[in-house]
């Protein structure tokens, strides 16, 4: 069974987290001015957490099955099929050091300038509930590319198929 390059899990991991940050940004572009006005931060936070695990689990679909993956040589496998298995939660795993690198850092540079913005006010400072809820979903999104890698809906990967 062929295994994924040490190389090619870092361009996965970095994949599946722009991916992720990306919706991220575009729906707090929408939740931020139009439903925390309304609903408050936890309600619209909430609403938002269904649609971002439907994203997650788009994305690690994305990123097991549809990127062109290569054996350790380097030499694409044409037509085989690869379970990820191991190395999906390889990728997980980095994917989340790299969101919360990403994520706490954005924070912590926003909040410079007003007395906050250190990396326990940003997991301190959320909502119980939707806090709860937002830590539960990074768990999510870190075991995904491995459930996908294990044979769930879309976890097998296509060698040499790139991105349809």
């Amino acid at each position: 069974m062929p295994h994924i390059a040490p190389t090619q899990i870092l361009r996965l991991s970095i994949l599946y987290t722009l991916l992720i940050f990306a919706s991220g940004f575009l729906f707090a572009l929408v939740r931020i001015p139009l439903l925390e006005p309304h609903l408050g931060q936890r309600y619209a936070e909430l609403v938002e957490m269904p649609f971002m695990g439907i994203i997650m689990w788009k994305a690690a679909g994305i990123t097991a099955t549809r990127v062109r993956l290569q054996h350790d040589t380097h030499t694409p496998i044409e037509g085989k099929i690869l379970n990820l298995k191991w190395e999906g939660f390889a990728v997980g795993l980095l994917a989340l050091t790299w969101f919360l690198l990403i994520e706490g850092g954005v924070y912590t540079w926003m909040h410079r300038n007003d007395g906050g913005g250190s990396w326990m006010d940003w997991v301190w400072g959320r909502d119980p509930v939707a806090g709860a809820v937002f830590f539960a979903m990074l768990g999510w999104f870190a075991v995904l590319p491995g459930i996908m890698g294990w044979g769930w809906p879309g976890g097998r990967a296509r060698l040499g198929g790139g991105i349809k």
